[in-house]
């Protein structure tokens, strides 16, 4: 039996990992295990042709690309690079840290000390812009972020 899936778990599952989204979706236990197990055994390629860039990316990643370092900071897992690929837009970014590099994904800010430890910058030299409640979330948890100090030789 297929359940429709609602308006706002959608939102979540656009915003979350793949892995929590499938505990959101299934509510854990036994279901959860199955559909876990299933996912990892997929094929995600043929998904991305359902993918739709947005209007004024290119022209957005252009710029910021010819004047600053960029990252892609994402939720997405494994996915990631197909993706970025499937669009020519790993070119665009000179680190990617998705929730498949980390512990914790976003909100939780591992994400942005991987970024400011590769770039040697601190949380205030980041611009970061998101699309959703959770990159709200990060952009927060980010302003606690202290690294680690530096010494200079």
């Amino acid at each position: 039996m297929q359940a429709e899936v609602r308006l706002e778990q959608r939102q979540y599952v656009h915003m979350h990992p793949v892995r929590e989204s499938l505990q959101y979706l299934t509510g854990g236990g036994e279901a959860f295990r199955a559909a876990w197990a299933y996912v990892q055994t997929m094929d995600i390629w043929p998904f991305n042709r359902h993918l739709k860039q947005e209007p004024g990316l290119l022209t957005i990643l252009e710029l910021a690309k010819s004047c600053y370092l960029t990252a892609l900071a994402t939720n997405r897992t494994v996915s990631t690079h197909e993706v970025l690929a499937h669009f020519q837009l790993d070119q665009y970014f000179d680190l990617v840290v998705s929730a498949s590099d980390v512990k914790h994904p976003k909100p939780h800010p591992e994400i942005m000390e991987r970024i400011c430890e590769s770039f040697e910058v601190d949380p205030a030299q980041v611009l970061y812009v998101g699309d959703s409640p959770v990159d709200e979330a990060f952009a927060s948890a980010t302003e606690w972020y202290s690294p680690p100090t530096r010494t200079l030789n």
